[in-house]
C-alpha cells in the first residue's frame, strides 16, 4: 500500500480574495488563477463520497498547525 491522504484546504472567501489580490501584484507570479477561477471552483466543487471522506485532513489555512496535520496524517495511515 502507498500511504496517502486527501488535503482539504479552506479559508474564508474574503481572505482568499485578498490573497489573490496580493499574488496578482507580484511581478513574477506564474499562476493565472484569479478571482474568476476561485468563484468557478466554489460553484462546481463536489462533496467527497463516504470512502473518500475517511481519508480527509481538513486544513484551515487561516490558522495552519503543522503538528496537528502531521499527527492526523500518521493516524490515517496507521488505520489504512
Amino acid at each position: 500500500k502507498i500511504p496517502f491522504v486527501i488535503l482539504h484546504c479552506a479559508a474564508e472567501h474574503k481572505l482568499m480574495e485578498e490573497r489573490l489580490e496580493q499574488r496578482a501584484l507580484k511581478e513574477h507570479e506564474a499562476s493565472e488563477a484569479g478571482l474568476a477561477v476561485l468563484n468557478r471552483q466554489e460553484k462546481i466543487i463536489e462533496p467527497l463520497d463516504e470512502k473518500e471522506a475517511q481519508w480527509v485532513i481538513k486544513i484551515n489555512t487561516e490558522h495552519f498547525n503543522e503538528s496537528i496535520f502531521l499527527d492526523k496524517f500518521a493516524e490515517l495511515n496507521k488505520s489504512g
